[in-house]
C-alpha cells in the first residue's frame, strides 16, 4: 500500500504533550485546576455541523469550567497542549493560532491559510475580534472527515466553538479574577428554570493591561441563551455580544540583527472598538427511532472603528517608518442550514450516516484613509508626533459580498474489529468586490467545489486501534490581486495514520500526517492591500500525545514534530522556508492532588521559526513555564492562584516578518475565586 509519509527529519522519538486532562478528584472534593480535555473515536452522532465520528480522533476541550485559567481561547488552547502554536497576532485583539503547519487566519497574512473557525456549525468571524471563553462550553479539533459537513476548511485541521447552553440544572456561579498588571475579571453564570422553558445568561467584563506594550486588553461579553424540550426534540434560542476596547498591538520589530524587547510602539491617542452581535435558532426534533432532523439559522454583525498609530516596517537600524490609518468596517453574515441524522444495524453491520445542508453569506464594507511613512521612530525611544491632521491621508475603500453553499454526506459502517467511513461534500462559491483607488470591480466566477474524504480502522485489542484517513479541502481565499481579480480558493489534501492506546483514565497516542495546500496567497510586497500567488506548500509531521495517572500524579503531554516548506513557488524571489512556522512545539503539564489542593506545573513552548522565506533571520525557540494551585471546594466556594511566565523570559511568541513579531507576556501573577450558590 502507498504510504505517503516519509519522516527522515525527526530524529528524537516521539513525546509527549498536552491535550488537558479530566482531573479525577471529584471524589476527594477537588477542582478541576485544568480544563478537561476528552478524546473521541467511534462516538454517538456529534455536535451539529460535524460528521459522524469514527476511526480518527476529535479532540474536545471543556471550558465550562474554566475558573482561575486563560481568560483567551487561544492561550487556553495553546497551554493545553493540543497540537497548536501561536502563529500571528493572538494576543487578544483575534485568533491566529496554527495546526499542523497551518495558521486559522483568514486574511491572507500568512504563506500558509490556515483554518476557518466555526461556531455551533456556522462559519465564525472571530478574526475580527476576541471571543471571550467565559462564553464557551467546548471547543472541538477536528481533521479530514469529521469537518466534512462543515464547508470550507483547511486541510490543517477546522476549530469549531459550542456555546453555552442550558444544562437542565438550576445554578448561580461567580468568578473574579485579579492581576498582579493592574485590572482584573469578573464572570457570572447562572440558569433559571420557569416550567418547562430554561433560560441561562453569562455576563463578563475584564478591564486588563498588557505586560509588552501597556496596551489595555479590555472587554465585555453577554450571553442569553433560551431552551424549551419535549418528549421528541427541543428548540434554543441565543443572544450573544461581544466588546472589545483595545488599540491594535503592533508588537516589536526586528531591525538592526536584533529583536526589540519591552518596547511599545502604540501610542496612547490610538483607539479601537470592535462589536459583535449574534441571534441564533436552533431546532432538533426526533423523527424516529433512530432518524433525528436538526435546523439552525443565525444572523451576525459587527463593527470596527479604529485609530491606528503605530509603524509599517523599520526603516533602517535605528528606525521605523510611521503608520497612521483610520478605521471603518462593518460585517454582516448571515447562516442557514439543515442536517438529517440516522443509524442502525444490518446483521452484523453498525452504522451511522448524516447529510446536511448549508448556506452561508456574508458582506464586508471597509474604509481605512492611511498615511505610511510620513513620519518616522525611533527603535530605541519611540516618541510621537504632536499633531496628525497635517499628514496626507491615501483613500482606501473596499465593499466585498461573498456567498458558500453546500451539500455534504457522510457514513460510518462497523463490522467486528473493522471501521470504514466516507464522505463528500458539494460546495458552490460566489464572490465580488469593488476596491478604491482606480481598481474596477472584481467579478468572481461561481467557482464549485467538490471534496472527498474516506478512512478504515482495525481495532487490534479492546484498547489499542489504527487508521489511515485522506481528506479533501478548500478554503476561499479573502482579497484580490494588484490588478483587481479576487483571489480563488485555495485547495488542500490531508494523509493521516494514527494508532491510540486508551484505558481509562490513561491514553497515548501518535499521528502522522501529510498536508499540502495550493493557491496560497502572501501579501503583494508593491501593494500591502493586495496578495499574491505563492504555489504551494507541503507539511510533514507527526504528533504524540500522553495522558496518564500515578497515584496522585497525574501527567498530561503533547508533542509536535513537522516539516513545513514552500513546494512550489509562482512569485519571484520566493524562498523556501514559511515565515513564523516551528520545527516543533508543544507542551507538559503535571498536576499532584494533596489534602490541600492542586498544585500544578506546566511548561509550553516552540522551535526555532523563520522570520521571512529566506530565512535570513529567524526567531529563537523558547520554552515557557507556568506554576498553579487550587483549593478544594468547600462550601461551594474554591479559590487558587497562577503564575504565568514564572521565570519572566522575554521571547518572541509569533511572528510574520520583520515588522510584525510580538513578544510574548512578561511575569503576571493572576488570585482567583469563585463561588457556586
Amino acid at each position: 500500500m502507498f504510504f505517503p509519509f516519509k519522516l527522515g527529519f525527526v530524529r528524537t522519538p516521539v513525546a509527549l504533550a498536552v491535550l488537558q486532562f479530566a482531573q479525577l478528584c471529584e471524589a476527594q472534593n477537588l477542582p478541576n485546576s485544568l480544563p478537561e480535555v476528552r478524546v473521541t473515536g467511534s462516538v454517538p452522532m456529534d455536535s451539529l455541523g460535524a460528521a459522524p465520528s469514527g476511526v480518527g480522533r476529535i479532540v474536545r476541550l471543556d471550558l465550562e469550567r474554566n475558573a482561575g485559567s486563560a481568560a483567551r481561547i487561544d492561550d487556553f488552547l495553546i497551554e493545553s497542549g493540543a497540537a497548536y502554536w501561536d502563529a500571528a497576532n493572538s494576543l487578544g485583539l483575534a485568533s491566529g493560532l496554527g495546526l499542523r503547519g497551518f495558521t486559522q487566519s483568514n486574511q491572507g497574512t500568512q504563506q500558509l491559510q490556515g483554518a476557518r473557525t466555526y461556531l455551533n456549525g456556522h462559519a465564525d468571524i472571530a478574526w475580527r475580534f476576541a471571543r471571550d471563553p467565559a462564553t464557551v462550553s467546548q471547543v472541538e479539533v477536528m481533521h479530514g472527515h469529521d469537518a466534512t459537513l462543515l464547508g470550507a476548511g483547511s486541510p490543517g485541521g477546522t476549530v469549531q466553538y459550542l456555546s453555552k447552553m442550558p444544562t437542565g440544572t438550576p445554578f448561580r456561579r461567580v468568578e473574579v479574577q485579579a492581576s498582579s498588571t493592574g485590572g482584573g475579571r469578573g464572570v457570572f453564570d447562572g440558569e433559571w428554570h420557569w416550567g418547562t422553558v430554561q433560560v441561562r445568561s453569562v455576563l463578563a467584563a475584564q478591564r486588563s493591561e498588557r505586560t509588552t506594550e501597556g496596551v489595555d486588553d479590555n472587554r465585555t461579553a453577554a450571553l442569553l441563551s433560551t431552551r424549551i424540550p419535549w418528549a421528541s426534540g427541543d428548540l434554543k434560542f441565543d443572544l450573544e455580544y461581544h466588546g472589545n476596547a483595545m488599540p491594535f498591538p503592533f508588537g516589536t520589530a526586528y531591525a538592526g540583527n536584533q529583536f526589540w524587547f519591552d518596547k511599545g510602539y502604540v501610542d496612547g491617542r490610538a483607539e479601537a472598538r470592535r462589536h459583535y452581535r449574534r441571534h441564533a435558532l436552533y431546532l432538533h426534533q426526533k423523527l424516529a427511532d433512530s432518524v433525528s432532523l436538526e435546523a439552525h439559522w443565525q444572523d451576525v454583525a459587527s463593527t470596527r472603528k479604529e485609530t491606528l498609530l503605530g509603524f509599517f516596517d523599520p526603516l533602517n537600524a535605528t528606525q521605523l517608518r510611521g503608520y497612521y490609518r483610520l478605521i471603518d468596517e462593518t460585517n454582516a453574515q448571515r447562516d442557514s442550514g439543515v442536517k438529517l441524522t440516522g443509524g442502525g444495524v444490518l446483521g452484523e453491520w453498525r452504522h451511522r450516516w448524516a447529510v446536511a445542508w448549508m448556506q452561508h453569506e456574508q458582506a464586508r464594507v471597509f474604509s481605512g484613509p492611511q498615511s505610511i511613512g510620513a513620519f518616522t521612530l525611533s527603535l530605541e525611544n519611540p516618541v510621537f508626533p504632536e499633531n496628525f491632521s497635517s499628514f496626507p491621508l491615501s483613500p482606501r475603500f473596499v465593499s466585498e459580498t461573498y456567498r458558500e453553499r453546500g451539500l455534504g454526506a457522510a457514513g460510518v459502517v462497523e463490522t467486528g474489529r473493522w471501521e470504514w467511513r466516507l464522505g463528500a461534500r458539494r460546495s458552490s462559491l460566489s464572490a465580488a468586490a469593488t476596491s478604491s483607488p482606480g481598481l474596477p470591480l472584481a467579478q468572481a466566477a461561481d467557482a464549485n467545489q467538490t471534496t472527498v474524504s474516506t478512512a478504515a480502522g482495525w481495532r487490534l485489542t479492546d484498547v489499542q486501534r489504527v487508521w489511515l484517513s485522506r481528506a479533501e479541502s478548500f478554503l476561499p481565499n479573502r482579497g484580490q490581486l494588484s490588478g483587481g481579480t479576487y483571489l480563488p480558493a485555495s485547495q488542500g489534501r490531508q494523509w493521516e495514520a494514527g494508532w491510540q492506546y486508551q484505558r481509562a483514565p490513561s491514553e497515548v497516542a501518535v499521528q502522522l500526517f501529510d498536508v499540502l495546500q495550493t493557491n496560497l496567497p502572501a501579501r503583494d510586497p508593491r501593494d500591502r492591500d493586495a496578495f499574491v500567488l505563492v504555489g504551494a506548500n507541503r507539511s510533514k509531521g507527526v504528533t504524540g500525545t500522553i495522558k496518564w495517572q500515578v497515584g496522585p500524579v497525574d501527567l498530561a503531554g503533547a508533542l509536535t514534530l513537522q516539516r513545513v516548506r514552500v513546494q512550489s513557488a509562482t512569485s519571484a524571489g520566493q524562498g523556501t522556508y514559511v515565515v513564523g512556522v516551528p520545527s516543533r512545539f508543544g507542551a507538559l503539564t503535571v498536576a499532584v492532588r494533596s489534602s490541600i489542593g492542586i498544585w500544578s506545573a506546566r511548561v509550553q513552548g516552540a522551535g526555532t521559526r523563520a522570520g521571512d522565506s529566506h530565512a535570513s533571520f529567524s526567531a529563537p525557540g523558547y520554552g515557557v513555564l507556568g506554576l498553579g494551585w487550587a483549593s478544594g471546594a468547600r462550601d461551594g466556594f474554591r479559590w487558587g492562584t497562577r503564575i504565568d511566565n514564572a521565570l519572566d523570559k522575554r521571547y518572541v511568541r509569533a511572528l510574520t516578518g520583520a515588522d510584525n513579531v510580538w513578544q510574548g507576556e512578561r511575569r503576571r501573577l493572576v488570585l482567583w475565586m469563585e463561588s457556586t450558590l
